[in-house]
């Protein structure tokens, strides 16, 4: 599958939303040592995707929900070829949240936005190095 292909496939979508909200959810308990069955939103999805490059893969029609969708689509895939795990990953997330307990609504959603768009980032180039590897 292209990139293309993976960030708009439905099917990736639906699984990587709730992989996503896990990631979410496991976060924000570790920052506030209290189980948070949060959601993550569309939106700071959709900005995650604008702040990692990756926007360009996706028709320029797209709303928030699509951009959203395709953010998860590329979580799901990438964990389905095993370049994260997801306890690991939320780990890893948890201790990059500064002063954790000091967060404000606006300081969380703009933290939430640079840890995700560093996550699809970092799973982009890890399925364009698998493809890579893969043409070898």
């Amino acid at each position: 599958m292209s990139v293309k292909e993976i960030l708009t496939d439905k099917n990736l979508a639906k699984l990587g939303d709730n992989i996503a909200n896990l990631l979410y959810s496991l976060v924000k308990s570790k920052m506030f040592g209290k189980p948070d069955g949060a959601k993550i939103p569309d939106t700071l999805l959709a900005e995650a995707v604008r702040r990692a490059n990756l926007r360009k893969y996706v028709s320029t029609r797209q709303n928030a929900h699509s951009l959203g969708d395709a953010a998860e689509a590329l979580i799901a895939y990438s964990w389905l070829k095993d370049y994260f795990e997801i306890k690991e990953t939320a780990e890893k997330i948890a201790t990059l949240i500064p002063q954790r307990k000091i967060l404000n609504r606006k300081t969380e959603k703009e933290t939430t936005i640079q840890i995700f768009a560093s996550l699809l980032q970092q799973l982009y180039e890890k399925v364009v190095e698998g493809k890579n590897q893969n043409n070898k």
